[in-house]
């Protein structure tokens, strides 16, 4: 099996990839490609996303291969406040 894996930010600095072979005899897990977007051109959202998709169209659909994409999302405020009044040794209200 292989896998492509995509790590976003929201800065196209900080996005990497890593390409993976898992070889069915369970032998050793050997990284076939790992760049960081950065390094190949990509320096804001639309030459990021050019380059992501590249690398998604290189890699290719076939029988045994998954792509994994670990992307940054918006927290919900409520869940802000409440991590917060945790650091802050506030104890949370049960309503």
């Amino acid at each position: 099996m292989h896998s492509l894996g995509l790590d976003l930010s929201t800065d196209p600095r900080k996005a990497w990839w890593c390409e993976l072979s898992w070889p069915e005899d369970g032998g050793r897990l050997r990284v076939i490609d790992l760049g960081q977007a950065h390094a190949f051109g990509a320096r804001d959202d639309g030459s990021l996303v050019r380059t992501l998709a590249e690398r998604i169209v290189t890699f290719g659909p076939a029988a045994g291969r998954v792509v994994g994409i670990d992307a940054p999302i918006g927290w919900p405020q409520a869940f802000v406040d409440a991590i917060r009044d945790w650091a802050e040794g506030v104890r949370p209200r049960l309503e």
